[in-house]
């Protein structure tokens, strides 16, 4: 998630998640960065969305005025939004992932765009850490995702207007045991 000249990030550093800004001159503790930015009190990036436009421009302001003396030695990236409020996911090429896996009946014109939620506190790894397969699994899929981190309160936007909402893009990897999410009663067959 970022803007020009800087990102945010999450990092584990003395053994505790501290929120970071980066910028070309590395990691920066979020927390004193943005106080001298007019924003005080900012000690984790989830903090942030209460009220992205002020953020955002503190964020701006911070990435030009870094301080030595809130440099982050992180011994390993966690994920840049440790918690979020939710997480929606939109099953937009499903008729693909069905086509690529043999099922019987699939046609393109009967899919419908779906929409699903994942838990937010468990669902979420930042680099490194393993993500166990389930037992007995004999279809472990993944796929690489682009994520839209949503920075401002939308309902019903329009097409026009919908990229105003977003504050940031991250990676995703979503992981799937394919066969143990089948549902053959449904249109869809399986999730």
């Amino acid at each position: 998630m970022g803007g020009a000249g800087w990102s945010l990030a999450t990092v584990e550093a003395n053994g505790a998640a501290v929120a970071c800004i980066e910028t070309a001159g590395g990691l920066f503790a979020l927390e004193p960065s943005l106080a001298r930015a007019g924003l005080p009190g900012m000690r984790d990036v989830a903090a942030l969305f209460a009220d992205w436009p002020a953020a955002e421009a503190a964020l701006g302001r911070a990435a030009g005025t870094t301080s030595p003396a809130d440099r982050v030695v992180a011994t390993r990236r966690l994920a840049p939004l440790l918690y979020p409020g939710k997480i929606l996911c939109a099953g937009a090429n499903y008729f693909d992932h069905l086509a690529e896996m043999g099922m019987p009946g699939a046609k393109k014109e009967q899919q419908r765009l779906f929409f699903f939620m994942k838990p937010p506190r468990n669902a979420i790894v930042g680099e490194g850490p393993t993500v166990r397969m389930p037992i007995g699994t004999k279809a472990f899929d993944w796929e690489v995702e682009m994520a839209a981190v949503i920075g401002r309160t939308a309902r019903n936007v329009s097409v026009d207007d919908a990229l105003s909402h977003v504050a940031g893009w991250t990676v995703a990897v979503d992981f799937s045991a394919r066969d143990h999410n089948r549902a053959p009663e449904t249109f869809y067959k399986l999730d």
